[in-house]
């Protein structure tokens, strides 16, 4: 309640926390779902072929087509990207899912012989 009652109730709340309001504007423009250091991919939880796939799909849907190849495709800002847009549009897919780079444990926690498989 006291948490709540801080933003001045649930409306302002909720106000903060949306699109064009301070809290997600401040969120949006310094959070990245994604790091590449040193050449390699960061992720919060961890990055399953099938997302990766799909946000290097996605920046060439996006881009309007163009055949770029994927060394030239920054997989960091492209996941970023991604994972905002699903944000915006309320998608619900594998990006912001139990099998997305936020939230997957299948690495963590799964079986050791299925997470080896995916990292193979």
């Amino acid at each position: 309640p006291g948490e709540v009652q801080s933003w001045g109730g649930e409306d302002g709340r909720q106000a903060a926390w949306s699109p064009g309001g301070w809290a997600y504007d401040t969120l949006r423009r310094s959070y990245a779902a994604a790091a590449v250091v040193a050449g390699t991919l960061y992720v919060h939880a961890g990055l399953l072929p099938a997302v990766a796939t799909a946000a290097v799909e996605a920046t060439r849907r996006d881009s309007g087509g163009a055949d770029t190849a994927d060394e030239q495709l920054d997989p960091a800002h492209a996941l970023t990207q991604r994972v905002w847009a699903d944000i915006e549009s309320e998608a619900e897919d594998e990006v912001l899912g139990d099998s997305g780079p936020l939230w997957t444990r299948v690495l963590a926690k799964g079986d050791e012989g299925h997470a080896c498989a995916f990292l193979a």
